[in-house]
């Protein structure tokens, strides 16, 4: 059996277990804003300001951190960008947007 620390005054398991779910949940569908890793923003800027990257190595820096990974396929298929085809790949997303907005999204 694991020991674990006592809950606050008024809370129960099955409450916690509740408000992990609708965190999680607020989280999915965009209503918390969760900032991307400061360190992946940062090699990010560095690399795409180089002006000698591909999306491959770009895609490896994003794949890191998983909000920014979703997020960039988010605004890869948008609905303005959606005309030209549902991206599934991080690479295709970054070609799509552009180092740009990938660097404001970072941000």
């Amino acid at each position: 059996m694991v020991a674990t620390e006592p809950l606050p005054d008024g809370l129960t398991a099955p409450a916690l277990v509740q408000l992990d779910r609708r965190i999680v949940d607020l989280v999915a569908h965009d209503k918390v804003p969760v900032p991307p890793y400061p360190a992946v923003a940062a090699r990010l800027t560095q690399l795409a300001r180089s002006q000698n990257w591909t999306a491959s190595q770009i895609a490896a820096i994003v794949r890191v951190d998983q909000v920014l990974t979703a997020t960039v396929l988010r605004h890869a298929n948008n609905v303005i960008r959606r005309a030209h085809g549902h991206v599934t790949s991080i690479e295709a997303a970054i070609t799509r947007i552009g180092a740009e907005e990938l660097i404001q999204i970072a941000m």
